[in-house]
């Protein structure tokens, strides 16, 4: 949590969120840090409706009932909008994706979070997440997430999706790269 160092008054925003754990950790930093909890607008979307069900439990045994946890495929249906009917932009984003998924293209709301496509099949979902999670990014917020080491390394759709995301968002990269490579987003503990 200290990376993405959340504070009162934010909006944090988990495109993945499964049961909540993430969400719950922010508004424990909050705790920790000597913040008002209630002072954070907590968001979630969850594509399983038994682990949706799970979320929203957990939210209200930990006390977060006014989390805004939403049931739909991220990928295809962002559920957050703003007034506008435009994606919801966060001072925060944190996930942990499911990893190597595969996608469905077709009827894809809001393609234009997406600078490149991946392959429909073959698991290549990874980087659809990141595209969507800058996506959903405020201009000066931070974004954290957990991905698995082969979007470092996979050539292709996921080469240019890794540089274009990378120049985009002004990433440096971080202590984790691979010898030799420049391109590493620090929001990934497994860096490119």
């Amino acid at each position: 949590m200290e990376i993405v160092d959340p504070k009162p008054g934010m909006s944090v925003y988990d495109p993945t969120c499964g049961s909540g754990g993430m969400l719950i950790q922010t508004r424990d930093y909050i705790r920790e840090c000597g913040g008002d909890p209630r002072d954070l607008s907590l968001s979630g979307q969850e594509s399983i409706g038994t682990t949706w069900s799970i979320c929203k439990m957990n939210m209200l045994l930990h006390g977060i009932a006014h989390a805004d946890i939403r049931q739909e495929d991220t990928i295809r249906r962002p559920q957050h909008k703003d007034e506008n009917n435009e994606l919801k932009r966060y001072d925060r984003v944190l996930a942990n994706p499911p990893f190597s998924q595969n996608y469905i293209k077709k009827d894809i709301e809001y393609p234009g979070r997406f600078a490149v496509w991946m392959p429909e099949k073959g698991k290549k979902a990874d980087l659809m997440f990141v595209q969507h999670m800058l996506a959903a990014l405020k201009a000066d917020g931070k974004m954290a997430t957990i991905m698995p080491h082969g979007v470092l390394f996979r050539g292709g759709e996921e080469r240019e999706a890794r540089n274009t995301s990378s120049s985009v968002a002004g990433l440096k990269p971080s202590s984790g790269s691979p010898l030799g490579c420049s391109t590493a987003p620090a929001f990934l503990p497994a860096c490119w």
